[in-house]
């Protein structure tokens, strides 16, 4: 497994975790059970993600874009912190060169086939939805924007991010 990850699991009101494991089922057993108990919104799950190297260039790039989306969650989630908004700035704009070499790269070599499809099916959603999400913003700040039209590019930009994120579960192990 490229990547570990961390389960915490917080009781309510408690600065320690409870239970501290790398263990996925373990983890989602006991995250359950304490739900189940004390109701989801006092039990608090924390997973830290941690690549181990060496990493391929496709599990880079899965973890530039989990990085990408954990910072805007805790941007929006947290306060809209302006530490973490330079953070997120910094990656997004990793990410935007990552996928501007990959499409260059791309065009020059149109018999390009990919060695792992589901791969590179996520690249092009990543693709997708970043120029979505500039669209979205560009458009959102622009003195005649429509709040009909904005409300559907934010659905649009959320359903991609749906996507991406069942993806980042799938191959990181997160739950």
């Amino acid at each position: 497994m490229p990547f570990k990850v961390q389960f915490n699991i917080y009781e309510p009101g408690k600065s320690a975790p409870l239970l501290t494991t790398q263990d996925r089922t373990l983890a989602r057993v006991e995250y359950r059970d304490r739900c189940n108990k004390q109701g989801c919104a006092l039990t608090r799950l924390q997973q830290l993600v941690e690549p181990v190297e060496p990493l391929t260039n496709a599990e880079r790039y899965l973890y530039l874009v989990y990085t990408v989306r954990h910072l805007q969650r805790q941007y929006f989630s947290h306060g809209r912190d302006p530490e973490i908004f330079k953070q997120a700035l910094a990656q997004e704009k990793a990410l935007d060169n990552w996928n501007t070499r990959n499409r260059f790269h791309l065009q020059g070599h149109p018999k390009f086939t990919p060695d792992d499809p589901k791969a590179f099916a996520f690249f092009e959603v990543c693709e997708k939805w970043r120029e979505k999400w500039k669209a979205y913003f560009a458009y959102k700040k622009s003195r005649d924007a429509d709040p009909a039209v904005v409300k559907e590019r934010s659905k649009e930009c959320r359903d991609y991010e749906k996507q991406i994120d069942a993806y980042i579960r799938e191959n990181i192990g997160l739950l």
